[in-house]
């Protein structure tokens, strides 16, 4: 999921902004990047619990990360981490990858002594639509329109074992705009509705009787409409090598399929994220940037 507040996005988005890093030495083209690149990175993300939890967690990382610009494989500033068998100056497909923290229960209100939430991971196909550009010749932006299927599993560290727990479908229109504020800025954009699989809805809506108590009680979830994001973020080059980010997200959950779990508390939720990445190492092979 795109949404980064809600349990899906923490690791993926943050990692993604990470990639807009890029900028190039004076001497280099500048319609070439480096094959890879070697870095560090770290990030910060307040974010809600669970799609539409009335509680928020803070959670940072701090790692090394890599940039591969390979024909197939990729792992990029245009969509994260992927597979990308058919690429045309109209439309992408690939094998995408995201990733989110998880969190407790304990002392979490409505949670409480129920199981704690996984980290979950994200797999699936996703096509991508390359839409119009706007915005002054010198610092031209991009309009794309995706569509994206994962199945999702949570992760048990504990146990090493991992759990399938439902498919996310998500349709997303995103915009892009580097230089938007001069160079080495970069301002993104992105809405659209998360559809997710009863099993998925489950996780973090379902009451089973064991679980029932005064104020919650027993809640069959259901599939259909999740909710609807907007995710705005903005990175800057602060040296060639140096990049800082920020973003701020929002999600509406009302009209969703499981308004009516004593799990969902509220319609209305916000995120911020912010970090830094530092390239180490990159290689003296480039290639020619992409669509």
């Amino acid at each position: 999921m795109k949404h980064r507040p809600r349990i899906f996005i923490a690791i993926a988005l943050a990692a993604k902004v990470w990639t807009a890093q890029g900028a190039l030495a004076q001497t280099e083209p500048a319609d070439t990047d480096p094959l890879w690149e070697l870095g560090i990175g770290a990030f910060g993300l307040i974010a809600p619990d669970y799609p539409a939890s009335g509680e928020s967690s803070f959670n940072g990382l701090a790692l090394p990360y890599g940039i591969y610009r390979g024909e197939v494989i990729r792992v990029d500033d245009e969509d994260g981490a992927r597979v990308v068998p058919f690429d045309t100056p109209a439309y992408e497909i690939s094998l995408s990858a995201g990733a989110a923290f998880g969190a407790q229960s304990e002392g979490r209100g409505v949670r409480e002594g129920m199981p704690d939430l996984d980290p979950l991971l994200e797999l699936g196909p996703q096509v991508i639509f390359r839409g119009p550009d706007f915005g002054p010749a010198s610092r031209r932006g991009r309009i794309d329109f995706a569509l994206q299927a994962r199945v999702v599993a949570s992760l048990d560290f504990n146990t090493g074992s991992a759990k399938y727990r439902g498919m996310v479908f998500e349709p997303e229109v995103e915009a892009r705009w580097p230089d938007a504020f001069g160079a080495g800025t970069e301002i993104r954009a992105s809405v659209g509705p998360v559809f997710a699989t009863e099993a998925l809805q489950a996780y973090f809506y379902e009451v089973e009787p064991k679980f029932a108590r005064a104020g919650r009680p027993t809640y069959q979830s259901q599939g259909g409409y999740l909710g609807t994001d907007v995710v705005v973020s903005l990175s800057y080059d602060l040296t060639p090598r140096f990049t800082a980010f920020g973003g701020m997200s929002a999600s509406s959950h009302a009209g969703a399929a499981n308004r009516s779990s004593p799990l969902f508390e509220q319609e209305l939720n916000g995120a911020a994220f912010f970090g830094i990445a530092v390239i180490l190492a990159e290689s003296q092979r480039r290639v020619k940037k992409r669509y």
